[in-house]
């Protein structure tokens, strides 16, 4: 037998044989070919579905609305009817195809609108624009020599509307400035549904300093220094608490007019 070069080096071990793993790698690609072949009609139909559906969009007109307006604790001083009617006004909208509706003027409209906390607009490939509004929650009525409107829960305020009266207190002041003095007081009457029941008007004057009117008879409860109604908020509506409870046990509450909480740690009560 004659014995090649190749071989006589290959026993020496001059020389490796890598003929296996040139196999395996032709192997591989064979594989990663026909993979190949498989996945692109898939690729070329996705891209195709993909294109169908910007040309699909492109060409379908809005034709409805979908609007949703989030309820603050059963008030809605704006409706669907109110929404749609005043981007109808606005904007030509119905018909319009989807990708040319001015969007972002539209939503600019909708966060102009007093009573509007936010707004969401979208369009759908069905032809429907749906429109998600939430609310400003007012949390009291400011009554001001320049006119009556509401305080909402961020500090602005909004208009009073024909549609709906929120049954918040009513705060009488000079203006939206020496309101703010009352924003602790708010907060914890908010928070528990005995002060929205028991006081009905507050008042706010120059200095700050506040003045509650309970509900029920012809007390006048003065809440004292302005400076210390954020620390001593508490500690205040716990004595007023107190105090109502008393009067309730003993059957009287229109025994006393005045009840004063200016000073630190003490109620004094005039009848």
């Amino acid at each position: 037998m004659i014995e090649t070069a190749h071989n006589k080096a290959k026993k020496a071990g001059n020389i490796s044989d890598d003929t296996s793993g040139e196999t395996a790698r032709a192997g591989k690609r064979r594989r990663g070919l026909r993979e190949l072949l498989r996945t692109l009609p898939l690729l070329i139909l996705a891209v195709g579905a993909m294109g169908a559906a910007g040309t699909h969009a492109g060409r379908v007109d809005c034709n409805s609305f979908k609007i949703e307006v989030q309820e603050v604790e059963g008030m809605f001083f704006i409706d669907a009817t109110g929404i749609q009617k005043l981007l109808l006004d606005r904007f030509d909208v119905m018909g319009t195809p989807m990708k040319k509706l001015p969007l972002a003027t539209m939503h600019a409209t909708l966060m102009e609108q007093p009573s509007v906390a936010s707004a969401v607009v979208v369009p759908h490939l069905s032809g429907t624009l749906e429109i998600q509004i939430k609310q400003h929650r007012p949390v009291a009525r400011l009554i001001t020599p320049t006119g009556s409107r509401y305080l909402e829960s961020t500090g602005g305020t909004m208009p009073l509307s024909r549609k709906y009266s929120a049954a918040v207190p009513i705060i009488h002041c000079l203006d939206e400035k020496a309101a703010a003095w009352a924003k602790p007081l708010l907060t914890r009457m908010n928070a528990d549904p005995f002060w929205n029941a028991l006081i009905d008007q507050i008042s706010v004057n120059g200095q700050g300093e506040i003045d509650l009117y309970p509900r029920v008879g012809n007390l006048v409860i003065h809440l004292g220094d302005p400076a210390q109604h954020g620390e001593r908020i508490e500690q205040q509506l716990n004595y007023i608490q107190r105090f109502y409870r008393a009067q309730v046990a003993t059957g009287d509450l229109r025994k006393y007019k005045e009840l004063d909480l200016s000073y630190a740690g003490q109620i004094v009560a005039q009848k």
